[in-house]
């Protein structure tokens, strides 16, 4: 990806005015020629709420982690329920990531639509339907891989069940899917608990018709809190254990693949897992080739709330300055509704629009009725409450003569970016000047 164009794919979907922010009067459009449309982000060419990407931000992003893993000698396969565009997954492949991971195996279209070939399931597939559209996928796309994770022998007794049907008549679906031991933490979501646990599942695995280990992974995201003190030693357990079952799956001849994953990896704590991920070292080094895959999400839009506060510590920990790091490039635009008392400003957007879950969006610009500059905001100003279909700015005690009029125009930086992308089905794509050049889709 650069700084002109994402790559351009065969998937390329008529957008029309049935899409939210999409201008009421205008005919259908292939998503490739929304940019050759002339449009602007503050001339009144399209309606607001209005979820808008910054082109050069995200070349910037995509690169930025491309070039971390690249130096650690890992793979990329960075998390697409962040976005589910594939628009933006072959922008991250042309980057040079090895593939996409998904949650669900319904998402694994868009990673195909993309022209990617490579997905890694970071969930345990349980249901019998999914089992079987996963098994239809690899039958009708040869190339295709599409590992997912395990924790539970009932699981692979489900997978076995679904396997045994499946082959009745169609010898070819009795191919074993590909499976990655998953290693969890107390108190957290799935996963194994304990080594012994997982080994103990490693060895019924290996021992199934219906699935072959092919590495390890394991997750430690949701608890990144900022604080060295306590993120450092969740990170080097996690480590521990996941290079000791490694080790004793090796010994023991669990794993059924030529090079063995060992994958993690959030947006939070990336930079202390990522060096863990080439494996055990020295005496304790698997024979197998390693291949250890990062799978952050959030970072190719980043975010101006939860992830910001979270990597400026990574950025702290690899000796990057703020400015060199990632950057936010997601804004929603809002239109300002109403001004009904001094101080308080009603916007047009709300929890349909825009991430509530990790916090509240942050005013970053304003741009004035009929103009196209947008201007810095106070620091001053601040969302406190979303509804449905507004947010409540209040402008505490920042200078009156700034203060927005009905018909202004906010730039709101949003706190998660999975929960804004979800509620968009497309967003224009813009340059530093607001000038609309290109256009993604989502399959939410």
């Amino acid at each position: 990806m650069n700084t002109t164009a994402l790559p351009r794919i065969a998937f390329d979907p008529l957008i029309d005015a049935s899409f939210k922010g999409y201008p009421p009067d205008a005919q259908p459009l292939r998503v490739s020629q929304v940019g050759d449309q002339g449009w602007h982000v503050l001339g009144d060419d399209l309606p607001m709420p209005l979820a808008v990407l910054d082109r050069a931000a995200l070349a910037h992003n995509t690169g930025w982690l491309q070039t971390l893993v690249r130096r650690e000698g890992l793979g990329l396969a960075p998390h697409g329920k962040t976005t589910l565009s594939p628009q933006l997954f072959a922008a991250q492949l042309a980057a040079g990531a090895w593939g996409i991971t998904v949650s669900q195996v319904r998402q694994i279209d868009a990673v195909i639509a993309s022209g990617g070939q490579r997905v890694l399931i970071a969930n345990q597939v349980v249901q019998p339907a999914e089992l079987r559209q996963l098994a239809g996928l690899l039958t009708r796309h040869p190339g295709l891989r599409a590992p997912f994770l395990v924790d539970a022998v009932e699981q692979v007794e489900i997978v076995e069940a679904v396997k045994a049907i499946a082959a009745v008549g169609a010898p070819q679906a009795a191919r074993p899917f590909e499976v990655l031991l998953e290693v969890g933490l107390a108190g957290g979501r799935t996963g194994c608990r304990t080594v012994a646990e997982a080994l103990e599942l490693a060895r019924r695995v290996r021992a199934s018709p219906a699935v072959r280990l092919v590495g390890i992974s394991t997750y430690e995201g949701l608890w990144g809190s900022g604080d060295d003190s306590k993120d450092r030693p969740l990170v080097d357990g996690l480590v521990r254990d996941t290079h000791a079952l490694a080790r004793a799956c090796e010994a023991e001849g669990l794993f059924e693949a030529d090079e063995v994953i060992l994958t993690a990896g959030g947006s939070a704590l990336f930079d202390l897992i990522a060096p863990a991920l080439r494996g055990p070292t020295g005496d304790e080094a698997l024979q197998r080739p390693v291949l250890g895959l990062l799978r952050s999400g959030c970072y190719v839009t980043h975010d101006d709330g939860h992830y910001q506060r979270l990597v400026r510590h990574a950025n702290r920990r690899l000796g990057c300055s703020e400015a060199d790091g990632l950057r936010a490039a997601l804004t929603v635009w809002a239109v300002v509704q109403a001004t009904p008392e001094p101080g308080l400003v009603i916007l047009d957007a709300g929890k349909r629009d825009l991430s509530f879950d990790m916090g509240l969006p942050v005013p970053k610009q304003m741009c004035r009725r009929g103009e196209r500059v947008a201007v810095a905001t106070p620091a001053a100003w601040q969302v406190v409450a979303l509804n449905d279909q507004h947010a409540h700015l209040r402008l505490h005690d920042a200078d009156p003569a700034l203060a927005p009029r009905i018909g202004d125009r906010i730039g709101l930086g949003i706190s998660h970016p999975c929960t804004t992308f979800d509620k968009w089905r497309w967003m224009p794509v813009a340059d530093g000047d607001g000038r609309i050049v290109d256009a993604i889709t989502t399959g939410f």
